[in-house]
């Protein structure tokens, strides 16, 4: 194990130690039924990642303005994970203890994602995941992780179901990076039945733009029928406009990371066609609901993936809390017993923590993406 990753772990228990033998005391606080509000904690990646935290304010403004929860006021709490590897458990920390959230979001990547659950698993309070695809999260078997998130071993299943079954694409290559999350994506769709029997042409690793000439060259060479695209998303989107600058329009199929934050503003402005992903929901399509229409008013841009899935996961707690209450345990319970229809469509969890709705895959076209400006 590297010597900073001892250290981040070492650091980590220090002050899970240290906090522990005031949690019971704050357990019985958070509960008390006369308090004014329930605080929920969000973890951002970035601090310049807004798109997501304005879903989840939105979400918080929208139950507090239809009553609370049976009266009390919903209050958010937001943190950034940015500084040296680690330093997102001492932030965890604090939202648990300093500010005694009943329950943590996390709009994170795989890496930082581990680290809450881990601060979830020693302080019992419940993880909702909002953005990270990670599959080893579910695998660690934390009873408090939740991930409204399809993973992406379930993206790739379907990614590849739509590539070869729909479409019957005999040749296709796969491009990745050493991303973490990239990697971690690769490796599930290693174990995939479909991908061990028809696997890709030729498997491509991007490391900068300066590749850019040799993968033209390669698909002009080798005429593959389609490409999926497992990079991290402004790579990602990188290379898809690269793509299309030189012509070409081969299918491209990638996962719903690309529509990170301001990706899908900016393929709405290049009107960026045929890339394929998992489709969930209504929140790119349904352009005159009222969600999008006053989401759009109050912050001036449309919400993209990121809010729906930030917007989805305050509900789901709201809802959860509304239920049991905000005992860590009772509320872990509750959320396990999950049925909610929102704006990346039906959320049921199964007993990893893992999304159980059916996933389809859908294109982003030009016509959807003229609709959905801002």
């Amino acid at each position: 194990m590297p010597a900073r990753l001892k250290i981040a772990f070492a650091h980590l228990a220090l002050l899970l130690c240290g906090a522990w033998s005031g949690f019971d005391l704050w357990a019985q606080q958070s509960t008390d039924s006369g308090s004014e509000s329930v605080a929920i904690g969000l973890l951002v990646e970035d601090s310049l990642w807004v798109e997501g935290r304005y879903g989840a304010e939105f979400a918080v403004k929208e139950i507090n303005r239809r009553g609370g929860l049976h009266g009390r006021q919903l209050v958010l709490s937001v943190k950034s994970m940015e500084g040296p590897w680690g330093v997102g458990s001492s932030r965890t920390v604090d939202l648990v203890f300093e500010q005694k959230v009943c329950a943590l979001v996390g709009l994170l990547k795989g890496r930082n994602s581990h680290l809450v659950e881990q601060v979830a698993a020693k302080t019992n309070v419940p993880f909702i995941s909002a953005w990270a695809a990670d599959p080893t999260l579910s695998k660690a078997y934390v009873p408090q992780f939740f991930n409204c998130v399809p993973n992406s071993e379930q993206q790739g299943r379907i990614l590849l179901s739509d590539l070869k079954v729909k479409n019957g694409f005999e040749t296709w290559f796969l491009v990745s990076d050493d991303d973490y999350d990239s990697r971690i994506s690769v490796q599930g769709l290693n174990q995939l039945e479909t991908y061990e029997k028809s696997p890709p042409l030729k498997h491509i690793k991007y490391n900068s733009p300066d590749d850019f000439e040799a993968i033209v060259k390669m698909i002009s060479s080798q005429k593959p029928e389609a490409l999926l695209v497992f990079c991290e998303p402004e790579r990602s989107l990188e290379l898809i406009r690269f793509l299309r600058s030189r012509q070409l329009e081969l299918p491209v199929y990638t996962q719903l990371s690309l529509l990170q934050e301001g990706n899908f503003a900016c393929m709405s402005r290049d009107h960026v066609e045929a890339v394929y992903f998992c489709d969930n929901g209504t929140w790119m399509s349904d352009t005159d609901s009222e969600f999008v229409q006053t989401f759009s008013r109050e912050f001036g841009r449309y919400p993209g993936l990121m809010a729906a899935y930030a917007y989805d996961a305050i509900k789901i707690l709201a809802q959860a809390i509304g239920n049991s209450g905000p005992d860590p345990q009772k509320l872990r319970e509750s959320l396990s017993k999950t049925h909610y229809s929102g704006k990346t469509g039906a959320i049921e969890f199964d007993r990893f923590g893992n999304r159980k709705s059916t996933l389809k895959p859908g294109v982003v076209s030009s016509e959807i993406l003229s609709a959905s400006k801002p």
